[in-house]
């Protein structure tokens, strides 16, 4: 299969005359405050379609475009293709297997310019890939279909109850006693691992804006906050705190043995779409550490003023004030009133090349 040379991203979508370097230029300006792929960027700011940029890309370097219009993007059956790559595999990396030849695996990718990932997806399949390119949705779509979809937390959850339950009345000793290797090796264990990654993005997914994590007598209290209002849902056993919080404050770079003290940290989540800035803030109580874990989805923010609501006057006020070269802005007000996007609107006014900020 041809893939011609390996240009960029921006150099093929310019050679294709589907974007300018304009667009390129404010899609890499978005890019640096985001941190999402080049592609999304594009999309973001309406660039590109998602579509447009998946045939452009399939164009450009030889290789089919895959949708459910054209068959291209659907499953071999009966192939064993679910046990080559695992859904787990296949959700964290946006593909989808599509058939197997002797030692050769199609599959559908969103990115055939993410050579890491490639080269990852060869490791663990042990095949030689053939690649066709399709949208993150329809890989998204196709893969529900393919693969079944599965309440996954929900699993996990139930899960946790069988193995851990025989530690549920030792908790309070456990936390105060455990030791720090014992600690590690339970926050690294594959079933803890994927429990809190599940919590995450099930928590994101439902347009939460942050995610409490409250340990009480012989109980854990999960609750998503939703539009202000905060919602609970079904925790897992509550054996599994300390292993939980642990697992949080590794990813948060925080300190792994302190628990006496509050701690705040910061990690990212990369879903199949976008990136989301999550902020972790941990404090002890009596039964254990209370986490809360605050979401910044940064692909879904419009940084623009008219957005936010400030016209008029107090729009003047505002631009005027960010663009002085020094004093204070006092930013005020209650937990997801938008006083992290109306920094970063401003921000994004003002980053010009010719400022350092």
């Amino acid at each position: 299969m041809a893939t011609g040379p390996r240009l960029k991203l921006g150099e093929l979508l310019i050679n294709a005359g589907l974007i300018d370097e304009a667009a390129l230029n404010e899609a890499i300006a978005r890019q640096r405050q985001t941190g999402d792929r080049l592609g999304e960027a594009l999309i973001a700011i309406g660039a590109v379609s998602e579509g447009d940029l998946a045939k452009t890309l399939a164009d450009q370097l030889g290789m089919p475009y895959a949708t459910t219009e054209n068959e291209i993007l659907t499953p071999a059956k009966d192939a064993g293709l679910e046990t080559i790559i695992p859904e787990e595999e296949a959700r964290r990396y946006l593909i989808l297997p599509l058939a197997l030849a002797g030692n050769k695996l199609t599959i559908a990718v969103a990115d055939p310019l993410d050579l890491l990932m490639l080269d990852n997806v060869r490791k663990i399949t042990g095949k030689e890939l053939t690649l066709a390119i399709a949208t993150r949705s329809e890989i998204n779509k196709s893969s529900d279909e393919f693969y079944g979809k599965k309440d996954y937390l929900k699993q996990a959850v139930e899960q946790s109850f069988q193995e851990g339950s025989a530690g549920v009345e030792t908790i309070e000793e456990e936390v105060q006693e455990a030791d720090l290797d014992s600690l590690i090796a339970k926050a690294g264990d594959a079933s803890v691992v994927r429990l809190v990654d599940l919590l995450i993005r099930d928590a994101i997914n439902s347009r939460a804006s942050d995610l409490h994590i409250e340990p009480f007598f012989r109980k854990i209290r999960i609750r998503y906050r939703v539009d202000g209002v905060l919602n609970e849902v079904q925790p897992p056993a509550q054996s599994l705190l300390p292993a939980i919080v642990s697992r949080l404050k590794i990813v948060s770079k925080l300190d792994i043995a302190e628990k006496r003290l509050p701690q705040d940290g910061a990690f990212a989540v990369r879903m199949a779409d976008r990136t989301v800035d999550v902020r972790v803030s941990t404090v002890p109580t009596l039964y254990g550490e209370k986490v809360v874990l605050r979401f910044l989805d940064r692909s879904g923010v419009v940084l623009d003023f008219d957005t936010l609501g400030l016209i008029g006057k107090q729009r003047e006020f505002v631009e005027k004030a960010i663009k002085s070269p020094y004093g204070l802005i006092f930013i005020t007000g209650p937990t997801g009133s938008g006083k992290t996007t109306t920094l970063d609107t401003g921000l994004h006014q003002i980053n010009k090349p010719d400022k350092n900020i």
